[in-house]
């Protein structure tokens, strides 16, 4: 399937409190999705444009449910690689009252995704961190600088890092061609 757009990065499980208090007294979640890169996945397969995404899962009920709910949406995960050692992350959201920001909680280190790395385009193989942020940022500057590329007028965009906490400050940058 020749693809309109295709999204890379971590989408985690989500955990969102159905009452409001610290995450440790809340006894009731509802379970969604959390990922800049399947919301951008979900969003452009539902204005109709053929999108893939590009991740790896733990081969667990975690990484089930998320493939499960972004295939729904009509995005291709053909690209998505199961890791049968690896968990897929999680993160916890309290329900805050008054407008206050709620509290989060990030349970992904060591994640199949915290090793996503591009060696070649549609193949996703094993690295630790820093070699998975050069090699999405080698990976998507490459894409960029391709003729078809150009020649289609494709506009590129990328922000490796998944999260500011564990990103090097050099590449939080969005870089675009």
């Amino acid at each position: 399937m020749t693809l309109d757009a295709l999204t890379i990065g971590e989408t985690m499980v989500l955990f969102v409190a159905e009452t409001p208090g610290p995450l440790a007294r809340v006894e009731r979640f509802g379970k969604r999705l959390a990922g800049a890169d399947s919301n951008v996945a979900i969003g452009l397969a539902r204005l109709g444009l053929r999108v893939g995404w590009v991740s790896r899962l733990g081969g667990d009920s975690f990484g089930t449910f998320v493939r499960e709910c972004i295939e729904r949406e009509g995005v291709d995960c053909s690209r998505v690689a199961l890791d049968a050692q690896r968990s897929t992350g999680f993160m916890l959201k309290s329900r805050a009252e008054s407008g206050a920001d709620p509290v989060i909680e990030y349970h992904r280190r060591g994640s199949a995704a915290s090793v996503l790395a591009i060696t070649r385009p549609g193949a996703v193989s094993q690295h630790t961190p820093p070699a998975r942020d050069r090699h999405l940022r080698r990976a998507v500057g490459q894409h960029a600088r391709t003729d078809r590329a150009r020649d289609a007028r494709c506009v590129m965009r990328a922000a490796p890092c998944h999260s500011i906490r564990t990103c090097d400050p050099r590449c939080s940058r969005t870089a675009s061609r």
